[in-house]
């Protein structure tokens, strides 16, 4: 509940951004995600990585193949029932505003074969060429939220910062609210009551996953 009160308090984009750099050590999501991890091409030292975000669904081709048009409304379904679990009003169009979302950023992404490639997923930037090679997202607020202030971020997938950032620019901040709020209660769900818990289950242990049954809780 807190962290659904501290979504709805966010009510700019560099509120949001803020949010969604803390949300790195904690429940919900953001379009760019960070971690540490020994820099690939220094590897005596550490470095922050900066990778895309943003999907619900475990790849872009859920969102973009015909052969997986079931799943995705599967998940517009299941959107549509965390954030009416979660209390979030009109819980049916956010869910609609989201997966349209979502579908903008998988059409943006890069593809699996082209983020293995080790060459062209090492960039480093500063954060002033970030913020200039990706305008739209306030990464100074992502940034101080989630403590990556300092040095070098080394980026995964330039072009489509470009084009996600934009993407984050044009979204209406209602809808980048219930966005994070769908995402905050769905990764929530296994610790929070019986109906989030079987919800979780019913969308990605049986529908995406082909689970039969849920194990029990204990």
């Amino acid at each position: 509940a807190a962290d659904i009160a501290s979504i709805r308090a966010a009510t700019t984009r560099e509120a949001q951004a803020g949010l969604m750099g803390r949300t790195q050590g904690a429940f919900g999501a953001s379009f760019f995600g960070s971690y540490i991890w020994q820099d690939a091409k220094a590897p005596t030292q550490y470095a922050a990585y900066v990778s895309l975000g943003g999907l619900g669904l475990p790849d872009r081709d859920y969102y973009l193949d015909a052969k997986f048009a079931e799943k995705k409304t599967a998940y517009r379904a299941h959107v549509a029932k965390v954030l009416t679990l979660a209390g979030w009003p009109d819980a049916a169009k956010a869910a609609d505003a989201i997966v349209a979302l979502e579908t903008r950023i998988a059409e943006a992404s890069w593809t699996k074969v082209e983020q293995r490639d080790a060459d062209k997923t090492y960039n480093p930037r500063t954060l002033a060429e970030l913020e200039a090679m990706a305008p739209g997202f306030p990464w100074k607020a992502g940034a101080k939220g989630a403590n990556l202030e300092g040095g070098k971020l080394i980026v995964g997938e330039p072009s489509a910062f470009t084009k996600i950032a934009a993407i984050y620019g044009q979204t209406p901040v209602s809808v980048i609210q219930a966005w994070q709020a769908f995402h905050t209660a769905d990764q929530a769900s296994p610790y929070l009551s019986k109906a989030f818990s079987d919800a979780n289950f019913e969308f990605y242990g049986k529908t995406l996953n082909g689970q039969k049954e849920q194990k029990p809780r204990w």
